[in-house]
């Protein structure tokens, strides 16, 4: 009968025991978990448009510095481009035209800045300072992106969807598209120069 008490008094004492190191480690601080870190290193953006690239038959960019339109027609070689209110003659630089395309295709937001945009003004998004129209066949309306006011502490811009009413913040280099003109999509006369000169060399080897 001892024997059992003693039993008895023993498993109580170790109970007690393993309570009083649980309410312990309840005080104490939790570490950070190694994948609590590492979602706070990678900031997952937002996918704000996302479009076939078949379905964007032309790009109207509106802004402070001017006001044109990619048009985009696809052939049996690929596509072929035309830029509206273009004033200086020169190559147009497929590369870089298809670039803002493929952009635009994919475009993401770092986050939402607020859900409600009851007070534009407060985002620059009363009057954008740029707009890009992305337009498509005849049986879809346009996709429509209005940019507004560089963030605080140079943490991005805000834009807005057209038909949403959240504001998102995009990356600056993401909003570079906004601000560009015509000849931003012209050959640079030093690669144009470099391509005449590659295609008038003679082979005299031989």
């Amino acid at each position: 009968m001892k024997k059992q008490h003693k039993n008895l008094t023993f498993i109580f004492g170790f109970v007690i025991v393993l309570l009083a190191l649980l309410f312990c480690s309840k005080l104490l601080p939790e570490k950070e978990k190694p994948a609590n870190k590492q979602s706070s290193q990678t900031n997952p953006t937002i996918n704000l448009v996302s479009l076939n690239r078949n379905d964007m038959v032309s790009i109207h960019i509106k802004n402070e510095k001017s006001d044109f339109q990619i048009e985009s027609t696809k052939e049996e070689n690929g596509f072929v481009y035309k830029i509206s209110n273009l004033e200086t003659e020169g190559t147009l630089s497929v590369d870089s035209i298809e670039h803002l395309f493929s952009d635009l295709a994919n475009f993401n937001a770092v986050r939402v800045a607020v859900e409600n945009s009851e007070n534009l003004k407060a985002y620059g998004l009363d009057s954008p300072k740029a707009q890009i129209t992305i337009n498509h066949p005849e049986d879809k309306p346009a996709t429509v992106l209005k940019l507004g006011a560089d963030a605080p502490l140079s943490n991005g811009v805000y834009v807005q969807l057209e038909g949403d009413e959240k504001v998102y913040l995009v990356a600056s280099n993401d909003a570079k598209g906004f601000s560009s003109k015509p000849e931003d999509y012209l050959e640079k006369k030093e690669n144009s120069e470099a391509k005449k000169e590659s295609d008038e060399k003679v082979d005299i080897s031989n």
